[in-house]
């Protein structure tokens, strides 16, 4: 574990994005629908987003259906086999590397890679 990371919640951008790995601590930003005021605020690696958005926030289905995104306040629309990698990537900030240097903001883009340049 490399550390925990508190994002901001005031809607700010930071001018140069952090990075972070699938391996670190973070803090849930999802917002409760009961309460729009109040975040989850559990704590989770980065490499157990999935299974915290299906335990703790009722993320099932389909891979097709249609969910929001309620990080923070983003609600964006989205088919639900994609909010993983949404919230990876746009909200969690994390990058995925390979031996050669080079680093990905998908997972599938880094595997891609990998079998193109065969490292």
């Amino acid at each position: 574990m490399s550390g925990f990371h508190h994002f901001q919640t005031n809607g700010v951008s930071d001018p140069v994005p952090e990075k972070h790995r699938i391996d670190e601590t973070f803090q849930c930003f999802w917002h409760w629908p009961q309460c729009q005021d109040l975040h989850c605020n559990d704590f989770f690696y980065g490499y157990n987003l999935s299974r915290h958005l299906q335990e703790k926030h009722g993320i099932h289905g389909s891979d097709k259906d249609h969910v929001f995104c309620l990080w923070n306040s983003c609600y964006l629309e989205l088919n639900k086999e994609s909010l993983t990698r949404h919230v990876e990537e746009k909200h969690l900030k994390i990058v995925h590397p390979c031996g050669c240097g080079k680093e990905f903001s998908r997972r599938d883009t880094l595997n891609r890679h990998r079998r193109e340049k065969q490292h």
